[in-house]
């Protein structure tokens, strides 16, 4: 027997859909006072608060090793150690 009817699927339908509207005008409202935020200290010339706030906002770098091919070309070298193993090589 199934329980979920046509009603009780529009209606949860219908919820998600004013969940999800009202997370997004939440996030719109967020980025334009960040936004309003960062562009004042443009203005006031606060240089180091304006890159520590789009730092903040955007997040940090993760920077990662890129995975290369062995030297005969059978397999993919993935880990730190072999990479580093592999250019010291060259």
């Amino acid at each position: 027997m199934d329980l979920q009817t046509d009603a009780t699927k529009a209606a949860f339908f219908r919820c998600r859909r004013l969940v999800q509207q009202r997370l997004r005008e939440m996030q719109d409202a967020w980025t334009d006072q960040k936004s309003e935020e960062i562009q004042g200290y443009a203005d006031r010339n606060e240089m180091k608060t304006f890159f520590k706030a789009i730092k903040a906002v955007k997040g940090s770098c993760i920077k990662r090793t890129a995975p290369l091919l062995s030297s005969d070309s059978t397999t993919l070298l993935i880990e730190k150690s072999q990479i580093l193993k592999h250019w010291a090589k060259h």
